[in-house]
């Protein structure tokens, strides 16, 4: 029994494999040359309405699929607490909370 247990598992894995092998995916590189505020992303959610944002250690970035819209600290009190955004969640209400080194906000 043991042996055609082991047949049966020698015979699908290579289908398997070959079912990985024939996806198509297609990948993108975005820098700041495109409109990011960095290179490097820290966080990633994705809203209701389907915009994804970034958080990266210059600010918080909203993707359309098209264009980046930035947003930075400054001095009026409803912006980003810091510009280093650690951490993004969407919820069901299409708020993005972020989160900072000390701090939680939307």
């Amino acid at each position: 029994m043991k042996s055609i247990a082991w047949l049966g598992i020698f015979f699908a894995f290579p289908q398997m494999l070959l079912a990985q092998l024939q996806t198509d995916f297609s990948f993108r590189n975005y820098s700041v040359k495109e409109g990011l505020p960095n290179n490097y992303a820290l966080s990633f959610a994705q809203d209701k309405f389907g915009f994804i944002w970034m958080g990266t250690s210059n600010g918080l970035s909203r993707f359309d699929g098209l264009h980046f819209t930035n947003y930075f600290k400054t001095s009026d009190s409803s912006s980003l607490y810091d510009n280093l955004v650690r951490t993004l969640a969407a919820d069901n209400y299409g708020r993005v909370w972020t989160a900072f080194k000390n701090k939680i906000g939307l």
